[in-house]
């Protein structure tokens, strides 16, 4: 059979748009022709680069038998969000400190091309997208329960609802332990900076800052 490029000329085609979910063949299991065989090293080192990467080879091989690579949204701009809000709360005044720090750190982990989403709630990172995608990363951010407490009173039963608890204010290491949960105050926050943890089973068994120079996040100190 021949390479699908030379099928689509001599059926008239000129350009081709790459559209829809692109799943990434299994490597190990995978059987090329012989064009697809001459692409191969170059495909394997592309994917260990992201996604980009190896859509760029794709892209080259195309173009390189005469076809224009045209993107989808200059075939029908309804493809593109519009400008400005697109959902939830019409007011983001209070929120666009999060705002600014969710898109700082999708711009980095963009440049890097392991994902391009991050949520953040009250300056804490929830959430990234990484290869498993976007909805994987929302759904991170929405099974875990997080409580803003804004008054001591209501600390007790943030504790016994929330998974997190980010209270505003300093909040005693005596209060801290009777606490099932971790507690993130304002001294905490301010300590911690952008914060990862792990979640085992519905709890959160690790909290690590980015403060702390191990961690080597790109959206930590310094940037």
């Amino acid at each position: 059979m021949p390479p699908v490029p030379l099928i689509m000329k001599a059926a008239g085609c000129d350009a081709v748009c790459f559209a829809g979910i692109v799943t990434r063949p299994d490597f190990r299991s995978f059987v090329p022709d012989l064009e697809g065989a001459k692409l191969l090293p170059g495909l394997l080192a592309a994917a260990v680069r992201g996604d980009d990467a190896l859509l760029r080879v794709v892209i080259k091989a195309f173009e390189a038998q005469g076809l224009r690579v045209v993107g989808a949204d200059t075939l029908s701009d309804s493809l593109l969000a519009t400008e400005g809000r697109i959902g939830g709360d019409a007011d983001a005044g209070p929120h666009q400190s999060d705002i600014a720090k969710a898109m700082q750190i999708a711009a980095a982990i963009g440049v890097l091309d392991a994902g391009q989403g991050a949520v953040v709630c009250d300056g804490l990172v929830l959430a990234l997208e990484a290869q498993e995608g976007t909805d994987a990363m929302i759904v991170t951010a929405e099974g875990l329960r997080v409580a803003i407490s804004e008054h001591p009173a209501s600390l007790e039963e943030d504790c016994a609802r929330a998974d997190l608890v980010i209270a505003r204010g300093t909040v005693s290491q005596w209060l801290k332990r009777r606490c099932a949960v971790p507690i993130l105050d304002d001294p905490a926050r301010a300590e911690l900076g952008s914060a990862e943890f792990w979640v085992r089973d519905g709890r959160i068994t690790r909290l690590r800052g980015a403060q702390d120079a191990s961690a080597a996040r790109v959206w930590g100190r310094g940037t």
